[in-house]
């Protein structure tokens, strides 16, 4: 039952303020469309990255892929990787982004005025500084992430221009695996130049083994020749000198050779190299010149000469070059030999009887210079190795997805944004009902009356179809009196004895003198007259004698809802008539109850509050309270005129109507506060929500339904 209530509370706001709802989505909804298609749209390619974590080494065989939980540490950085400045460094460059219209460094009129209105500071625009603007450009476009815990990464990029986006997405993974391959070979690199110098020191320390070897014999070869008496190492001397000289002179002739070649001097070739054909095609060569500078230029014979001569001098290079290479292979070959005549020479050395400290120290200096031998071998050997792996270095990642032009934007999403604006746009709108409902408009608690107007409630009244009544809706109070409208009127009329009990300090209530009832509210059409005729009749039932007085001189209703005709008698007595001893002159009958009612009429252009503030009307309504026990006042609404203003001060209580979610919370307050300020000091005040739907007041009068008929 209570979520029942509920549901029907929201769809009673709904129901009230469905303009307010209607007004806020529309209107958010259509400055969402404006906005959305004032939006430059758009587009995001995507490449799709695979890092492969497994060491890679071609010259290697090939091992099973071994991965552990550093694979994601490895990802990770892969990702931070992509997104360096280098590599969008790369492509800024690659792609000229400097000078791009979507990228690069713009003039932007909002920040010249800036400027100049001294809001922004102006920095000079430099190299430097256009570069930071466009890194920081490209970098917001960007963007690298890994997918979950795989190892693949996502690289996009977004730009107005769709094609753009796909090349430059293309162009930031082709960046990333090139310095990746360039990082390998950079390390490779180092690594080789590293060994490289080591591997010149143990040259080095060969070189001056060999040259020390060498120095040995030659200091002591007499000697061990004169102590062994062999022939042969005075053989494999001999040999071994005759063989450094020719490779020597070899060298020396190679040298000349080269410095000649790139000299151009063709006759000291000849003498380096002493080569019968390439002499001839010196011989050639110098007379081709000798004829072509005895020829006219431009002409025909000196053509076909410079022609000629071209081709000899070409084959006179060939010829040097093939020599040269004729003579290195020589050489090659007499360090081989070379090589070999000083292992014999060692070998026969060792193999004589020599003195054991000769022996020794001939060791000693063998194995040494095989130490040095073997570990520059060994260097060498590995430093070909790197010179492999650097022209053979791999990636650890590859694009298995390149990024393709996007067909359809990725900013703004139409369909996103609406349904968003729609959901804040309902939410807002709700928003507003509530706070024009609970706050800003009408009254729809007693809770509200009582902690916004600061006085209390005496009644809430259902709201009734003017068809259930003949001439009113007060006639209710006689035609049913068991119905929840009566029962409001009674509960109004317990609150005010109430209240005058306890201005009266706890003492029976005394109506000799009377009782005046003040009726009023803040606007026209809040039920004010009709809980007036209401709440007289009930009064009236009781046994009281009760007198209703329509002071809406503006816009008199009681007769009306009494289905009398309109008097002007009220008004000519305000107006300087005397007041009669007799109420009977002025008053009539309630053709439905007992009460006596004084009726009003148009008072055409005179101001009303005129005939309000004098002495005629506290002389009236003193008249009136000495012969009845209840004085009721129908007065206008305090809002638009001051007429209740007037009256207050006669009031012994005020009944102030609200009605039920119209009444403006702030005006109410108002008009409340300027009644108060008119009255006499102490003068109670109660307020009536009146007209409410039955639905929410059911709940109010629980038991309502046992009573009524």
């Amino acid at each position: 039952m209570g979520n029942e209530i509920d549901i029907k509370s929201i769809l009673g706001l709904v129901r009230r303020q469905i303009w307010i709802i209607v007004s806020v989505v529309i209107g958010i909804l259509a400055l969402t469309v404006l906005a959305t298609l004032s939006l430059t749209p758009s587009y995001t390619a995507t490449a799709k990255v695979l890092v492969d974590p497994s060491y890679k080494d071609l010259l290697r065989p090939a091992t099973d892929a071994q991965y552990s939980n550093t694979d994601n540490f490895k990802v990770d950085s892969e990702v931070a990787l992509i997104a360096t400045d280098n590599v969008m460094l790369q492509v800024i460059q690659e792609y000229g982004l400097v000078n791009d219209s979507e990228f690069g460094v713009s003039f932007k009129p909002a920040n010249d005025l800036l400027t100049r209105l001294g809001l922004r500071r102006s920095t000079p625009m430099t190299g430097s500084r256009a570069l930071a603007l466009v890194l920081g450009n490209v970098n917001k476009s960007v963007d690298v992430a890994r997918e979950g815990l795989t190892y693949l990464i996502s690289v996009s990029v977004t730009s107005q221009d769709p094609a753009k986006a796909a090349k430059l997405t293309n162009a930031v993974v082709d960046a990333y695996i090139q310095q990746q391959i360039q990082s390998k070979i950079s390390q490779v690199v180092a690594g080789r130049r590293s060994l490289q110098t080591r591997a010149d020191e143990a040259n080095s320390a060969l070189v001056a083994s060999e040259r020390q070897f060498d120095q040995f014999l030659t200091e002591n070869l007499d000697r061990i020749e004169k102590e062994t008496g062999s022939t042969d190492i005075s053989r494999l001397r001999a040999e071994l000198e005759r063989i450094q000289k020719e490779r020597n002179e070899q060298s020396g002739a190679i040298q000349l050779a080269e410095l000649s070649m790139k000299s151009g001097d063709y006759s000291a070739i000849i003498g380096a190299l002493q080569d019968e054909a390439f002499a001839q095609l010196e011989s050639r060569r110098a007379k081709l010149s000798s004829q072509l500078a005895l020829s006219a230029e431009n002409s025909a014979d000196a053509l076909d000469l410079r022609a000629e001569l071209q081709k000899v001098e070409k084959s006179l290079k060939n010829r040097a070059a093939a020599e040269v290479n004729s003579i290195k292979k020589e050489i090659a070959t007499a360090e081989k030999n070379a090589g070999d005549v000083r292992q014999q020479l060692r070998t026969s050395i060792l193999a004589s009887n020599l003195p054991p400290e000769v022996l020794t120290n001939i060791y000693s200096m063998q194995q040494t210079s095989e130490i040095a031998r073997t570990q520059y071998q060994n260097m060498l050997a590995r430093i070909q190795e790197l010179d492999a792996q650097a022209t053979l270095q791999v990636p650890d990642s590859r694009v298995v997805s390149a990024a393709l032009v996007p067909a359809i934007p990725s900013f703004p999403d139409k369909r996103i944004i609406l349904i968003a604006a729609f959901v804040v746009a309902l939410g807002l709108g709700f928003g507003f009902a509530i706070l024009r409902e609970h706050f800003i408009g009408g009254f729809v608690s007693d809770e509200q009356i009582e902690s916004v107007l600061r006085v209390p409630l005496a009644s809430v009244m259902p709201r009734q179809l003017a068809g259930e009544v003949t001439h009113s809706i007060a006639d209710l109070t006689l035609t049913a009196p068991l119905s929840m409208f009566s029962e409001g009127v009674r509960r109004i009329r317990v609150k005010i004895e109430q209240m005058l009990f306890k201005r009266n300090g706890g003492k029976a209530l005394e109506t000799r003198d009377g009782i005046t009832i003040l009726v009023s509210s803040t606007e026209p059409g809040e039920g004010k007259s009709t809980v007036s005729l209401a709440l007289a009749r009930t009064l009236s039932a009781s046994g009281k004698k009760v007198v209703l007085i329509d002071c809406d001189l503006r816009k008199p209703t009681i007769h009306k809802l009494l289905g009398l005709e309109a008097s002007t008698e009220l008004v000519e007595l305000l107006r300087g008539n005397e007041i009669p001893q007799l109420f009977t002159k002025i008053t009539m009958k309630d053709p439905m109850s007992n009460l006596t009612a004084i009726v009003g009429g148009r008072v055409g252009d005179q101001a009303t509050d005129e005939l309000l503030m004098g002495d005629r009307i506290s002389r009236l309504l003193a008249a009136a309270k000495k012969h009845f026990d209840y004085v009721v006042i129908d007065t206008p609404p305090v809002d638009p005129v001051v007429d209740s203003l007037y009256l207050a001060r006669h009031a012994d209580v005020i009944a102030f109507i609200v009605r039920w979610a119209s009444t403006s919370q702030s005006l109410a307050k108002k008009s409340i506060a300027a009644l108060v300020e008119n009255a006499q000091p102490g003068t109670p005040v109660v307020a009536v929500l009146n007209q409410k739907e039955q639905a929410k007041i059911a709940g109010y009068y629980r038991y309502s339904g046992y009573y009524t008929k």
